[in-house]
């Protein structure tokens, strides 16, 4: 990557919006050459980003995934000699056969260079596993030897892996999806991302059946092998679907869907992110990209309302990406963004990203809002998505500006999900699910319920029912991954009130457990369900009840 010719005058306020974005990063690999200036980082190395990286999860009995991937070795070409990868797992180490198409020793010497291994895992190796790759590594006259990762600033801890013994929890019908994820189409000066074929190969050991690629409509539109500028043509737009068709033809993983993250502007006129499924058109909003010379000129350039026509008339699906997500100082000043207002809200949105990355903390004030949303009449469905940035086994992000990287073990891709219901496992049934809430957000476990309410048909999750007397069907499951089930919860809303915890209908049942429950409403309401295990939460969409007058 070319250093980039800026401005002198531009120097200082691009360096304070990069701050901004670095201090706001989502999961990432992360960007350590872009170097504005000699001085300007702290990052930089004249040699390659060496990762060695791997799915946080995957069936015993199957090999394991790894890639090794060499970023910038155009600049700093690199010779690579046979890897060791060994693994600890209950108290003993074991030296893993490694197979791979790459002749060693191999050179990388391309801008994003990466090779995918199998690694066989011994009979007994079971449950949670570190996984220590080391490589002999050539850059220019200097030989080392590399572990998980070169650059000095990352953790140099093993891979963590959690060889099951059991297929994601579901029933039968549901699959699932990894709603909000990255490619390397998403290149910027803080993070980049992951290929196509690493992203469905990584989903389908993980135990996902479909990816819905969401790249930054700012860097789609960025030409090929830069940071800045705007391409007219769109060709990073049309090589990521040549690339998705590929992958897809091979049929060797998790089926991936183009989508992509839209920057469209709010009532207020700032910045917001819109999640769009299934376009064929490029929406290209750039208001909050960064990519230009003129660096406070961050207004949005589409409105939020010209996303979703266009995403309509392509049959696209869309979601409010992270609305739940309170924006730093940082982002409102130099992104020019903006939180999600009930007026964007009520546009004609087909749902929202309740769920966004696997951090407890704000998972559980995102859940906060959602209930007030839902308490409020906000009847759209919730869906959960874990914003990977190519950060398969853990996540890493620019701190400050070219000082520092912070590095999260539970973060990642397919972490947190969200189980749709698609018996047929074809691609409309899918889209039905997302848009009309037959939809489960989970970080482990699985739950599923319907109800029937004044003995009329059964009413499944994100649809209405009309009556006062309701029984409810609940069905929860987990494995010994996630934990046994500790306690699932029948929660009751009342609009315009409160939502209560009213019937608790199980605590430390095991792995499997259906539940029935019958209880009287006297208003309009909804029903949804929690199921909490020992190291995971499922949440369903609700079911509305409209109380017929007395």
């Amino acid at each position: 990557m070319e250093r980039a010719n800026i401005p002198t005058t531009e120097i200082t306020a691009l360096l304070l919006l990069l701050g901004a974005a670095a201090l706001v990063a989502a999961p990432s690999y992360a960007e350590t050459h872009f170097n504005i200036a000699p001085w300007a980082s702290r990052l930089y190395r004249r040699e390659p980003e060496i990762y060695w990286d791997c799915p946080w999860r995957f069936m015993r009995g199957r090999p394991l995934p790894m890639a090794m991937i060499v970023k910038d070795a155009r600049q700093f070409p690199a010779v690579l000699h046979e890897p060791v990868i060994n693994a600890t797992c209950g108290g003993k180490t074991y030296r893993l056969n490694v197979r791979s198409n790459l002749k060693f020793p191999a050179k990388a010497d391309v801008p994003f260079f990466y090779a995918v291994m199998e690694v066989d895992f011994p009979e007994e190796a079971a449950g949670p596993v570190l996984v220590s790759p080391k490589m002999r590594v050539q850059i220019g006259s200097k030989e080392r030897t590399v572990g998980v990762s070169s650059h000095p600033a990352f953790s140099k801890e093993p891979l963590r892996v959690y060889a099951a013994q059991n297929e994601l929890p579901r029933l039968p019908g549901w699959t699932y999806a990894e709603m909000h994820t990255h490619s390397w189409h998403t290149s910027d000066q803080i993070e980049f991302g992951a290929p196509p074929a690493l992203i469905s190969l990584f989903g389908g050991a993980v135990g996902l059946e479909w990816v819905f690629v969401t790249d930054h409509s700012f860097d789609l539109v960025t030409p090929v092998g830069r940071w800045f500028g705007i391409d007219p043509d769109g060709e990073r737009w049309k090589q990521l679907e040549r690339e998705i068709e590929a992958v897809n033809e091979s049929n060797t993983g998790a089926r991936l869907i183009r989508g992509e993250e839209v920057s469209c502007g709010s009532a207020d006129q700032k910045n917001l992110h819109l999640l769009v499924y299934g376009s064929p058109e490029l929406i290209p909003g750039s208001g909050d990209a960064g990519k230009g010379w003129k660096i406070w000129r961050n207004d949005p350039d589409i409105t939020l309302e010209q996303a979703l026509q266009t995403a309509r008339q392509n049959g696209a699906a869309a979601f409010a990406a992270h609305p739940m997500h309170r924006l730093s100082l940082g982002e409102r000043i130099a992104l020019n963004r903006s939180s999600w207002g009930e007026s964007d809200l009520a546009q004609a949105l087909d749902g929202i990203e309740v769920w966004n990355r696997n951090i407890p903390e704000r998972m559980e004030e995102s859940r906060a809002r959602w209930i007030k949303m839902l308490l409020n009449g906000y009847r759209k469905p919730g869906i959960a998505g874990s914003d990977a940035h190519g950060d398969f086994n853990r996540s890493r992000r620019v701190k400050v500006p070219f000082i520092s990287v912070t590095e999260d073990f539970n973060e990642g891709f397919g972490r947190p999900r969200t189980a749709l219901y698609a018996p047929g496992g074809t691609r409309a049934e899918l889209f039905n699910a997302l848009k009309t809430g037959k939809a489960v957000m989970t970080n482990g476990p699985f739950v599923h319920f319907e109800i029937e309410a004044d003995g009329a048909k059964r009413v499944e999750m994100g649809e209405t029912a009309v009556g006062r007397n309701i029984a409810a069907q609940i069905h929860a499951v987990s494995t010994e991954e996630f934990g046994a089930v500790r306690r699932t919860s029948l929660m009751v809303g009342r609009i315009g009130a409160e939502e209560e915890r009213s019937i608790v209908l199980g605590e430390h049942v095991g792995y499997e457990r259906k539940f029935h429950t019958r209880l009287a409403l006297d208003a309009d309401s909804y029903l949804r369900v929690e199921c909490e295990t020992e190291s995971g939460l499922a949440m369903t969409n609700p079911i509305w009840i409209d109380a017929p007058e007395s």
